[in-house]
């Protein structure tokens, strides 16, 4: 955890409660061990010193990375935030496999990236979701 602090993780923190607890009412904790794992990677966008999006960048035990809680506000969107976060997270992975479970009205977004389907749809957080993998 030394590559942020206890403010920027409070912003990152706040703008996902935001954007998934708040706008999207995603029924989840939205704190988890994650967060605070020392093989966990925060990312995020500053506007006038405010976090504006923001992912966060797992290795797993198998070795890929795996995306996950990518969030931009909403005064931010449509400004390529989002994308410039993901082409940073695909670099820090050095080549090696990247995973995502998207919500289905998102695999788009992925799929311009270079990802492609994994398996079946599934229920995540009571949305239909797909694994996608690059």
């Amino acid at each position: 955890m030394d590559q942020i602090d206890a403010r920027m993780l409070y912003q990152l923190l706040r703008l996902r409660i935001q954007v998934f607890v708040v706008e999207r009412q995603m029924p989840r904790m939205e704190l988890d061990d994650i967060d605070v794992n020392d093989k966990t990677v925060h990312l995020w966008a500053e506007r006038s010193g405010e976090v504006v999006a923001g992912l966060r960048l797992h290795e797993q035990d198998d070795g890929a990375f795996r995306v996950s809680r990518l969030c931009t506000a909403l005064e931010a969107r449509g400004q390529g935030l989002a994308t410039k976060l993901m082409q940073h997270a695909i670099t820090m992975a050095k080549r090696r496999e990247v995973v995502v479970d998207a919500p289905i009205r998102t695999r788009g977004f992925f799929e311009r990236l270079g990802f492609r389907q994994e398996g079946e749809k599934f229920v995540k957080d009571g949305m239909p979701h797909v694994e996608l993998r690059l």
